[in-house]
């Protein structure tokens, strides 16, 4: 995904949130560190859902209480800029990233692993020595891969590319300080993944049961048995699924 198209996505986002309220669709999918950190406009996408995050769950979510934290936690923002794009960014949503933000936040969270990742593997390539050509192919190949994979050809999945990657340059003799270092990326992405998609299970049944009904009653018992639900969860081991539904947030 090219930087702009991705840029368009975090703002749909954004502006699906604040129409609609639906933070707490995708609250244990995105954090700040998904989004971009500064855009050509002098937005700062990060500093946006932050503040966001900090409303949640005590205050509604809306133009104005998201405007009251970015100025509460950095008084020194262009506040006119941001009460601006902020506007542009409701009035610019598409009806499709309200009804599908799962799809659209995990999208993004993919988008945001492929781009740490391709750094990290820019970053290993760099500190190579030219004459070391065995070493520079490995990441290269590596890359290649992330890149076919964004072309969609083949059936890998991203987790399953970044998992194979150490034990690859285990076997083409790299050094064992590189291997380290995307071992520990990998391992960052299956630390929380059962424990997301036991979230988001609870976070489905719950929505869907709330469709029934808005009684206060209705409201407290179905709460009730969303947290039996969420403790049964946790006493399972959760089936293999797509990394895409389920994926750490803490990266």
């Amino acid at each position: 995904m090219k930087t702009p198209q991705r840029i368009d996505l975090e703002k749909n986002i954004i502006g699906s949130v604040l129409c609609d309220d639906l933070f707490c669709n995708v609250a244990h999918i995105l954090s700040h560190k998904n989004f971009t950190p500064d855009i050509s406009s002098g937005i700062n996408h990060q500093f946006i859902w932050a503040a966001i995050a900090a409303c949640y769950p005590c205050k509604p979510i809306s133009f104005f209480t998201v405007l009251q934290q970015l100025i509460k936690y950095h008084p020194d923002i262009d506040f006119e800029n941001y009460k601006y794009n902020l506007i542009h960014y409701q009035k610019a949503v598409f009806s499709k990233y309200s009804t599908d933000i799962v799809y659209y936040s995990t999208l993004l969270l993919e988008q945001d692993i492929i781009d740490k990742y391709l750094i990290l593997l820019i970053q290993i390539k760099n500190r190579f020595p030219l004459h070391e050509t065995i070493s520079i192919a490995a990441i290269d190949e590596l890359y290649q891969e992330v890149q076919l994979y964004e072309s969609k050809i083949g059936d890998s999945d991203i987790l399953d590319i970044i998992q194979h990657a150490p034990s690859y340059l285990e076997k083409m003799g790299i050094e064992q300080q590189y291997i380290d270092e995307l071992r520990n990326f990998s391992n960052t992405l299956d630390t929380r993944t059962p424990q997301i998609k036991k979230e988001n299970t609870v976070s489905n049944i719950l929505i869907n049961l709330h469709k029934f009904s808005t009684s206060d009653y209705t409201t407290k018992a179905l709460n009730e048995v969303a947290e039996i639900i969420s403790k049964l969860l946790n006493n399972t081991t959760p089936e293999h699924i797509t990394w895409l539904q389920y994926i750490n947030t803490e990266m």
